[in-house]
């Protein structure tokens, strides 16, 4: 009975059948002072302390109830020796948080709210708009870089908050880049954060210069990323987006001739007008041309054909015949980026459908863009 009553947070129940035991004093003791008895809240955390000198949850009741009575001081000191004890008191820690951050003592004020996003995961959203704020301020930025330099448990999801929220891009931008700059850079999840924050917005130039400051962002210099088809790990939409179209099988397998160097196999059936294969590319206004090889293995490769065109206004700036006999054989499209109105161009692999199914299996490997 007396477990079953513990077990629902009914400590006062249960009181009388365990007055010898510390939890069960000070869980009667909070429920007491949640009821704002604070004389009765009280005595149950002095009995609990008699039972326990050291026992947490009584000593943060007894810190409640003396500050609830004006005795600031020792309650504090209360607070800051039940700290001392335990990292597991939530309502110990959110105190001592609040009043490291009245002192602007970053370093102390995160390492308290690390520990209670460790605790509960509900407490992440307070927490994490909390760090949001904090990481406009020069001295507060430093000590969540710190922080966060540890990777603790719950960056990633902090990263990915701070991607989406109302901050300043100049912000985001610092504290990110400062993150990456010490000595635990940003994980292949945590590049494209920013980046994909930027595309959203329509600003793909400025999500692939971002991406490219990264430390993990060298590899994507050149574009397409990935134009071997060696499985490399990309940061949407600079990646290639499989879109499992109708009336087409895509898949990587080792070159024909050339056991050792993987490349993409494109099953057709020559009747779907739809993208097979796509990617976001990001460049500077000006000509420009894909090369690729191609093999034919089987039917017509000309119902496959690779295109450029602009993101935002869907506007075609080129289209190029995907043709090659049996064997490797080299192929481009070139293409115009104009001046305004066109900062990502979709990379596409697309169907051109004829009158009738005309299967084909056709083969793709190293692309490359250049200036042309």
């Amino acid at each position: 009975m007396q477990d079953a009553a513990v077990a629902a947070g009914q400590f006062s129940a249960a009181l009388p059948l365990g007055r010898g035991s510390p939890a069960l004093l000070s869980g009667a003791a909070s429920e007491r002072l949640h009821a704002r008895a604070l004389r009765l809240a009280d005595a149950l955390s002095r009995a609990a302390l008699e039972q326990s000198p050291l026992n947490v949850a009584a000593l943060r009741v007894r810190a409640e109830v003396l500050e609830a009575q004006g005795h600031g001081l020792q309650a504090a000191a209360l607070y800051r020796f039940a700290g001392t004890r335990s990292w597991r008191d939530n309502a110990v820690q959110a105190w001592l948080l609040q009043d490291a951050l009245k002192r602007a003592d970053f370093a102390e004020a995160f390492g308290h709210a690390d520990a209670l996003v460790r605790r509960r995961d509900a407490f992440q959203p307070a927490t994490f708009l909390l760090f949001e704020v904090a990481a406009a301020d020069p001295r507060a930025a430093a000590a969540l870089a710190a922080r966060l330099d540890q990777r603790p448990p719950w960056r990633e999801g902090f990263l990915a908050a701070l991607a989406r929220s109302p901050q300043t891009d100049a912000v985001i931008a610092a504290l990110v880049q400062r993150v990456d700059a010490g000595p635990a850079p940003l994980s292949s999840r945590e590049l494209g954060d920013v980046p994909q924050r930027l595309a959203r917005e329509g600003r793909y130039l400025d999500a692939y210069r971002t991406l490219r400051t990264y430390r993990g962002g060298r590899k994507f210099a050149v574009q397409p990323f990935d134009g071997g088809f060696d499985h490399l790990s990309g940061v949407p939409p600079f990646a290639w987006d499989w879109l499992n179209s109708a009336g087409a099988s895509l898949d990587v397998a080792p070159s024909p001739g050339r056991p050792g160097d993987p490349a993409l196999r494109v099953a057709y059936d020559g009747f779907s007008a739809t993208d097979l294969l796509r990617q976001a590319v990001a460049l500077e206004p000006g000509a420009y041309r894909l090369s690729g090889e191609i093999y034919a293995e089987a039917g017509d490769p000309g119902r496959l054909r690779w295109e450029a065109r602009c993101i935002a206004s869907g506007q075609r700036l080129g289209t190029g015949p995907a043709s090659g006999a049996q064997g490797w054989a080299a192929f481009h499209l070139d293409f115009t980026v104009p001046p305004t109105g066109c900062d990502g161009v979709w990379l596409a692999l697309t169907g051109t459908p004829g009158e009738r199914r005309a299967p084909s299996a056709t083969w793709f490997n190293n692309l490359r863009i250049a200036p042309a």
